[in-house]
């Protein structure tokens, strides 16, 4: 699925070959430059949560994406292709790249609301449930005798609390996507 780690793993071994700043291009079917983008929603220790795979055209300067997997599909990518020398001029498509990579983050920000939603409700309930439950333990202390049991008691209720509401903010969602231009597939000649 579009979540699987041996793509994510794929993706980052491809990445590592590139230098910062540069992706690989494909001479391919294509009548008009194809940017391969990663977009990934991660939480707020980096783990993902939501990933698309993207593909981005631009249309009279209007970005327009569609499924990766598809344009690959569409433009013949094969596992046995080999990347013919093409005469295309990749400045024309490096200066698009910030306009498509901004058009990505905003496009996903829409895309992957179900799936970010999900996580936000499952954090809701939880945190619903430390309430619920912060409510019932004091209670339990309150109708202790005073004293040390009881402190310990409030210690504990305290100590359980913060540790819940780390990990509720831990694992909410990071405010924007990740987006990784992968590479880019161009028009043969």
């Amino acid at each position: 699925g579009p979540q699987h780690p041996v793509l994510d793993w794929l993706a980052d071994k491809v990445m590592y070959r590139a230098s910062r700043g540069e992706a690989p291009a494909l001479a391919a079917d294509v009548s008009q430059p194809t940017v391969l983008l990663s977009g990934v929603w991660s939480n707020k220790l980096g783990e993902p949560i939501a990933a698309a795979w993207l593909a981005a055209t631009i249309e009279h300067g209007i970005v327009e994406f569609g499924d990766m997997f598809a344009a690959l599909d569409d433009a013949g990518v094969a596992s046995n292709m080999t990347n013919p020398a093409s005469s295309f001029d990749l400045s024309t498509l490096t200066v698009g790249i910030p306009n498509i990579v901004v058009a990505a983050t905003h496009h996903l920000e829409g895309l992957l609301d179900d799936q970010i939603g999900r996580v936000t409700e499952r954090l809701d309930a939880s945190k619903r449930r430390l309430e619920r439950w912060q409510v019932d333990a004091r209670a339990v202390a309150a109708a202790m005798a005073p004293g040390d049991h009881q402190r310990r008691r409030y210690e504990d209720i305290d100590r359980v609390s913060r540790r819940i509401e780390g990990l509720v903010s831990e694992n909410s969602p990071a405010a924007t996507p990740l987006i990784r231009v992968l590479g880019a597939l161009i028009p043969k000649n």
